[in-house]
């Protein structure tokens, strides 16, 4: 007879979680990358725009000009200040993913070990099954010489 644990289903359901919080915590890990790199290139842009206009300023400018700078420095930090209030939600979720995925990874381990105390227990049953066997077919040679 075959070892069967009798909780393979949950072990399974167990092992199917684990997985989708992995998964999870990939994508949030790709997003927080994709942030990242929107607030990096935004702020190269920024840099660029702040470089144009120290040439622009030692040129001469114009009021409507000048006007216009402060509106896109405004637009600049406006827009960073939204990237990073997106970027702390994105980090949130990111820490959440990685506690389920521990909390996940914490059950599967406790099944896979009930799983193997079970196994032990299955072959230490198995062996007195063999052992009372092998006695009773010893015993039964004996006594029929």
């Amino acid at each position: 007879m075959a070892f069967k644990f009798k909780y393979q289903k949950l072990l399974d359901q167990k092992i199917e979680l684990e997985n989708q919080c992995k998964l999870r915590l990939a994508e949030a890990i790709a997003n927080l990358t994709r942030k990242k790199n929107e607030i990096k290139q935004l702020n190269i842009r920024k840099k660029s725009f702040d470089e144009e206009h120290v040439k622009s300023l030692s040129q001469g400018m114009k009021s409507e000009q000048l006007r216009s700078y402060n509106e896109y420095r405004l637009w600049y930090k406006s827009e960073l200040a939204r990237l990073d209030g997106e970027l702390n939600v994105v980090k949130s979720v990111l820490l959440n993913a990685r506690a389920d995925l521990k909390k996940a990874n914490t059950e599967v381990k406790k099944f896979e070990k009930l799983k193997e105390n079970a196994q032990i227990e299955y072959r230490e049953q198995e062996q007195i099954k063999f052992s009372k066997m092998i006695e009773e077919i010893i015993s039964y040679n004996h006594f029929k010489k």
